[in-house]
């Protein structure tokens, strides 16, 4: 080959591709030949030539250098690399194409390592360089990896090399089309008495001849066809397999030869037979391909039949899903499909043509079913046309196989053989009888068990499920799990969620789950989860429950019974307290009180002393009603019970407690025009109601809102699962009536919803805490509970549970047996452990009421001064708690005394709290300490008209 590299690369297209790659890469690129003539050069570095190659010492070391890189790259040695006299690497890289060295790819003016600055200063110096400028240019060459130097040289290599092969291949090319032209006569002549479809391409697959007929399959003249493409001529799909087979033969170098579809120029398509060989010039090189094609098409067709009648037939029995067996007279098998095969573990031609019954039975049931099938060939048995038997596989194995079986006949009608199909039922027969034994342990285990699908459908539920639960089978399968789950204030997706989560990473998930059975019954369960795949339906958990349901009540009645201990002994606690209020705090309230009124009585209404004393007696007053309140919530207050219509005591104290509330705040009410009616007092019962309206008011605050108020009967069912307060509180009448008021205010966060019913807790700047623990305590002195239901930034709603009365109680009559009328004045005894007290009460009677006073210290001086002067004392004021001998003690032995006596007892309990239980002897009234002036009048009076208790012995 005589080529040069400029007769094959185009030499300004790679200058500009490598000037594009050294500006990338900051490498200098040069192609000089092996004449030194250089082609290309790109990014040459400033310190070669504005300073090596200027300096006429370092230029000469410079050419000298190149000769001996040039020199040492060769087709044999390959690349050469060394390191300049000035210092900077230089490579040299043989550009070898078609197997001559046609130039070289220098490369180079870099450094792999940091360069020696100190060497570079004292050769600036040496040669008389700018030191700056030089250092400078010096700065600018790059330091790269030998690695990443290697991978750009031999990335322009291939670049160079794959132009030049280019150039090389297109002047093969025109060499190649001059001599195919020089006889394209001669060959043209040959090739059209060539019945046959003929042609010859060059290396791109370009028609350089083509003879007559193959003109007439595509529809053109021979000579319009050279220089085309196959895509010029057929679809594109099929040119491009034909292109695909030249460039196969050229790329082989061997002949091909290949049945393909060829289109017509009527649309039609043909089948043809192509043989295509490459071709080669004087050296060998293949320069193209030539094919001859022979039409066989009616071949093809026939063919198609053929394997068309015969795939569909083996089809049919192929597809089947069981075994196809046919056997002859003798038991010899003609036919078996591909089925067959595989149950048997044979090959089919191992199969053919041998006696079934030795290759399927047992040697010891061979005898016996072969005779039975002569009989049968010969028509002396009736066929039965299913049954099953096992059958042997070729590994000895035993499979249960299902046959339906049905004769053959020829034309005449004669008994030619049997034909049968078998399904192998073995896995569904062992399934069977595994699901049998599974369903009869499931059945009999003591635990319930179900199968759950993920999304949460029930796919199976064993016989103690279904009776733990309640349901058949067709009320659970199908069904979302989640109609077992008792319903809670939690998300079932949430807890679902939490359950996959433990599964995913422990494997199984235990824990206690509440349930409720079909009739609404809850219950406890410890439920045992796991993940298994299901053969139907894919991944399911697995839930085993045990009935905890006793161990459950039991604890619930341990915890009940502990709640109920710790609430007796801080009920017994309170009360205490609660004594202690009322003898202590009670009593020194009513000793200030009594000396306030006293001295306000009988001090000058133009005193300045008057309204310091007022102030004085309204802070007592305000104390005494906080102590009053106080032991409304020990449950210590409760009021008078009768027969008490709620319905209308609530519609009569509503228009008071409306007016009261903000404009801006509407009143919605749902009151039964009668009734229902419970025991109770009609007093305590409105302050319920105006405190739990005030409660919803101050909710709302200034802006708009609304508090509705409702009224209605529930039963014991209803109130189910509702959180009730107090919390050992459980329903035990059938029926009661629903207080409920709702507001649409601010709602209550959980910190503040635990703290409501505390006494002394408040939101409000002037609020004294005591509305609704009132409210508990006396819900509580009515036999009933509380529940609230609120929501953050949405309101509350408070309902309050009384028990319902359905039976009219007989009122009560005071008896009026008292003998004689008290008269104004006369000798009174007072009987308190507390001095204060007893001064005041002494001072009010004398002062006030006209009376002489004796006064007793306890129970036992009371009977003693009594037994000596009983006939003249007429009245006596008795203290209810006293150390010793406390006052219903006292009053009985007064009575024993002098039944006629009459006699007010002091407490600072209300009089319904006084009079509960069964005492001898009752007084004529009941004062409640503090009191003031007034309320002792109205008590003498009480007592001059007749009191509540029996003068008389009883």
């Amino acid at each position: 080959m005589n080529y040069r590299i400029q007769d094959l690369i185009d030499i300004p297209k790679l200058q500009g591709l490598l000037d594009s790659l050294s500006l990338v890469s900051g490498i200098p690129f040069a192609i000089i030949d092996l004449e030194g003539t250089i082609f290309t050069r790109s990014g040459w570095q400033d310190i070669c030539t504005k300073f090596h190659r200027v300096n006429p010492e370092t230029q000469r070391d410079c050419i000298e250098s190149n000769k001996n890189i040039v020199s040492g790259a060769s087709i044999s040695s390959g690349q050469a690399q060394i390191t300049c006299p000035r210092g900077l690497i230089v490579i040299a890289t043989p550009l070898i194409i078609d197997g001559n060295h046609l130039a070289n790819i220098f490369s180079g003016q870099i450094f792999l390592v940091e360069p020696d600055w100190e060497f570079f200063r004292q050769q600036a110096r040496t040669f008389g360089f700018d030191e700056q400028d030089y250092l400078a240019a010096l700065a600018k060459v790059p330091v790269i990896t030998q690695k990443k130097l290697d991978q750009y040289l031999s990335f322009v290599a291939d670049l160079a090399k794959s132009l030049a092969f280019q150039g090389l291949n297109e002047l093969r090319n025109r060499e190649t089309h001059l001599a195919l032209r020089e006889s394209g006569i001669k060959l043209q002549a040959m090739l059209d008495n060539i019945p046959d479809l003929v042609w010859l391409k060059d290396q791109e697959s370009r028609f350089l001849a083509v003879n007559e007929a193959f003109g007439q399959a595509c529809g053109r003249r021979p000579v319009d066809l050279v220089g085309k493409t196959d895509l010029d001529v057929w679809p594109r799909e099929l040119a491009e397999r034909y292109r695909q087979d030249d460039f196969d033969v050229m790329a082989l170098g061997r002949r091909k030869q290949v049945e393909e579809p060829l289109s017509e120029k009527d649309g039609q398509t043909r089948w043809i037979e192509t043989i295509k060989t490459p071709i080669r010039d004087q050296a060998g090189a293949i320069v193209g391909t030539t094919g001859i094609a022979r039409d066989i098409t009616e071949r093809k067709q026939a063919e198609a039949t053929i394997r068309k009648e015969r795939e569909q037939a083996r089809q049919y029995l192929d597809t089947a899903g069981v075994m196809l067996v046919a056997l002859d007279t003798q038991g010899r098998i003609t036919l078996i499909n591909k089925k067959g095969c595989a149950i048997l573990g044979y090959d089919e031609q191992e199969l053919l043509g041998r006696n079934w019954f030795d290759v399927g039975l047992s040697k010891t049931r061979f005898e016996e079913v072969m005779g039975v099938f002569r009989k049968l060939m010969q028509g002396e048995f009736a066929l039965v046309e299913y049954y099953e038997n096992p059958v042997l596989t070729k590994a000895g194995d035993e499979r249960q196989i299902a046959f339906y079986n049905t004769l053959l006949y020829d034309q005449q009608g004669s008994i030619v053989g049997v034909l049968f199909s078998g399904e192998d039922v073995t896995e569904r027969r062992r399934a069977e009888e595994e699901l049998r034994l599974q369903s009869a342990i499931l059945n009999n285990m003591t635990e319930g068990v179900y199968l759950i699908r993920m999304d949460g459908i029930i796919v199976y539920a064993n016989l103690k499920f279904k009776e733990m639960f309640g349901y058949d089978s067709e009320e659970l399968i199908g069904r979302h799990a989640s109609m077992v789950n008792y319903p809670t204030e939690k998300d079932p997706e949430e807890t679902a969620r939490e359950i996959l989560d433990i599964l995913d990473k422990e494997g199984v998930w235990q824990g206690e789950i509440q349930n409720i059975r079909k009739d609404g019954t809850p219950f406890w369960s410890y439920a045992s989860v796991s993940v298994f795949s299901h053969s139907q339906h894919g991944k399911v958990l697995v839930a085993v429950h045990s009935d905890i349901t006793e161990r459950k009540q039991a604890e619930e009645e341990r915890i009940k019974l502990e709640r109920r201990l710790e609430q007796a002994r801080k009920a017994e606690s309170l009360g205490r307290m609660a004594g202690a209020i009322a003898h202590l705090f009670n009593n020194q309230l009513a000793v200030v009180i009594g000396n306030l009124e006293l001295v306000l009585d009988d001090l000058p209404q133009e005193s300045d002393f008057r309204p310091s004393l007022i102030a004085s007696m309204q802070a007592s007053r305000k104390a005494a009603e906080t102590s009053r309140l106080m032991l409304a919530y020990l449950g210590q207050t409760t009021g008078l019970k009768k027969p008490l219509d709620l319905g209308e005591a609530i519609r009569e104290a509503l228009p008071l407690f409306h007016a009261s509330m903000s404009v801006d705040v509407s009143l919605k009410t749902e009151i039964p025009p009668q009734g229902p009616f419970i025991l109770g007092d009609s007093a305590y019962i409105k302050q319920i109601l105006g405190n739990l309206i005030t409660n919803a008011s101050e909710a709302i605050g200034e802006g708009k809102g609304e508090i509705a108020v409702s009224l209605r009967t529930v039963s014991k069912a209803e109130t189910q699962g509702l959180r009730f307060i107090p919390l050992h509180w459980e329903p035990k009448a059938e029926n009661y009536v629903c207080l409920s008021v709702s507001d649409t205010g601010c709602g209550m966060d959980e910190t503040t919803l635990e703290k409501i019913f505390d006494p002394f807790f408040s939101t409000k700047f002037v609020g004294r805490g005591l509305g609704l623990p009132v409210v508990l305590g006396l819900v509580r002195a009515h036999d009933g509970a509380i529940t609230v239901e609120n929501q953050l930034d949405h309101g509350a709603t408070i309902q309050v549970f009384f028990p319902l009365h359905t039976q009219t109680l007989p009122s009560l009559k005071e008896d009026q047996s008292v003998s004689s009328v008290l008269e104004k004045g006369g000798l009174a005894l007072v009987v308190d452990d507390e001095p204060m007290v007893r001064d005041m009460a002494q001072a009010m009677l004398k002062r006030k009421f006209g009376y002489q006073v004796l006064a007793a210290r306890d129970g036992y001086e009371a009977v003693e001064i009594f037994r000596v002067r009983k006939d003249e004392i007429s009245l006596v004021l008795l203290d209810l708690s006293m150390p010793g001998m406390n006052g219903w003690e006292t009053l009985a032995r007064l009575r024993a005394l002098r039944p006629d006596i009459r006699v007010i007892i002091a407490s600072g309990y209300d009089e319904a709290q006084v009079m509960q239980g069964d005492y001898p002897e009752r007084p004529q009234a009941v004062i409640r300490k503090p009191y003031s002036l007034a309320d002792l009048k109205a008590v003498l009076e009480k007592v001059q008209k007749g009191g509540i208790g029996s003068a008389s012995a009883p």
